[in-house]
């Protein structure tokens, strides 16, 4: 069972540097006027769903401001506090984009939910200065359908998805045993183009995504993942 909601927003010049001062809880966040301190990203739509026995959350901005990175924030129905579940300092798919002129999409995947619940997610970014915006917020109903995700009982790394694509993928993979995780990007010649991410990973499943730069062309790359002494390769197809 899937259901998806998307929310797109238009910015009217007056707002684009609104500040963010509260909202209802429905998703719908409450600007002031452009004299205020401007958020670090501008919002310019993001998306949720419930499937692949996770809550997906999309998002994308038109420009970024000092911006350090994302932090996802979430509480149950019956709790009157947010707890942090994913952070810019820990996930780098969340790491934004520091001060850019272009935008950026995001994706996150949160797997530790249960079904016939609710939930209450928050987005916020994170400037240079440490301070805390909130970008978004919803709520969401998981229905009593829902498979919650199964205990990874083997280190795997799946094929990537779309393929061949251009210019993004997601790398999605398991890790059964908690450690430390190296996902690396190498070209047809076995040379190194990026390393994804290099970090602690607790049991779960994960994603990475990869995206094509000017300096890269269409064409084969290996995706290599390493957990202590395993190691296991993936071929995907570019095109530009």
């Amino acid at each position: 069972m899937r259901y998806k909601l998307i929310i797109t927003f238009i910015l009217f010049s007056s707002l684009l540097y609104g500040q963010y001062t509260g909202g209802s809880g429905d998703g719908f966040a409450v600007w002031t006027s452009a004299e205020d301190i401007p958020l670090p990203v501008k919002l310019l739509s993001y998306a949720y769903s419930v499937g692949n026995n996770a809550v997906i959350i999309e998002w994308e901005t038109s420009s970024e401001i000092m911006n350090m990175g994302f932090v996802v924030k979430r509480k149950y129905s019956i709790e009157d506090t947010f707890k942090v579940i994913a952070s810019y300092s820990t996930n780098k798919g969340l790491c934004g984009l520091g001060s850019s002129s272009q935008g950026k999409k995001y994706r996150f995947y949160d797997t530790f939910i249960t079904p016939n619940s609710q939930y209450t997610y928050q987005v916020n970014s994170v400037d240079y200065n440490g301070n805390i915006h909130l970008i978004f917020q919803f709520n969401i109903d998981i229905p009593d359908k829902f498979n919650p995700p199964t205990i990874a009982n083997k280190f795997e790394l799946r094929q990537n998805y779309p393929n061949p694509f251009n210019p993004t993928t997601t790398i999605p993979f398991q890790v059964n045993l908690a450690g430390r995780i190296k996902i690396a990007i190498f070209n047809v010649l076995g040379q190194h183009v990026v390393t994804l991410t290099d970090r602690h990973y607790e049991v779960g499943k994960y994603s990475e995504d990869f995206t094509l730069v000017n300096t890269n062309g269409s064409g084969i790359y290996i995706c290599k993942i390493e957990s202590g002494g395993t190691v296991k390769y993936l071929k995907m197809t570019a095109i530009k």
